[in-house]
């Protein structure tokens, strides 16, 4: 059927064409509803659906991309940092539960007693937990440590961790 306002015969050519409006189509589907199951219209809408499946190929990939790119970007940001750690932190097994924690959060670095009474040490790992432990030695430690405060320097970028594990030094 040829629209009148037109002169297009397939939706197609309506769709496809410059001249298309929505007032348009809505004139072509109130006049053709009879046929709307028509063999032309089930092509017609074969050939949207393909389309629209073509460019979730296309795009999906794409986003997946970009989105991979952005978290491996944040979630391998490797940092290093200096600690002290004061208050009643020594002869409570400190070292050994800031061993612990760090081995939980697949940190590196080392810690060990000074003789001002404080603990010190160097943690290296993903920012994140490096701001989790970073937490932990400000507030938590060991069960019967009493943390007055923590001090954190020197923290930097790093391209890899300096060391395998975390270990305690005497």
């Amino acid at each position: 059927m040829v629209s009148k306002d037109t002169g297009i015969n397939q939706p197609e050519q309506l769709i496809e064409s410059q001249l298309a409006t929505s007032s348009q189509l809505t004139f072509y589907v109130r006049t053709n509803a009879h046929s709307a199951f028509s063999p032309n219209n089930d092509r017609m809408l074969t050939k949207f659906y393909l389309k629209i499946v073509l460019c979730l190929l296309v795009a999906l990939p794409l986003l997946s991309e970009v989105t991979s790119q952005n978290n491996d970007a944040t979630m391998t940001k490797l940092v290093g940092v200096d600690f002290e750690v004061y208050g009643r932190v020594q002869g409570v097994f400190f070292r050994k539960y800031t061993q612990k924690r760090s081995t939980e959060l697949g940190l590196k670095g080392w810690c060990m007693n000074t003789d001002k009474g404080t603990v010190v040490g160097r943690i290296e790992g993903e920012k994140e937990k490096v701001e989790l432990m970073k937490d932990w030695l400000r507030h938590t430690g060991s069960p019967q440590s009493a943390i007055d405060k923590a001090e954190f320097k020197n923290e930097k970028e790093l391209s890899q961790p300096s060391f395998t594990n975390f270990h305690i030094k005497k």
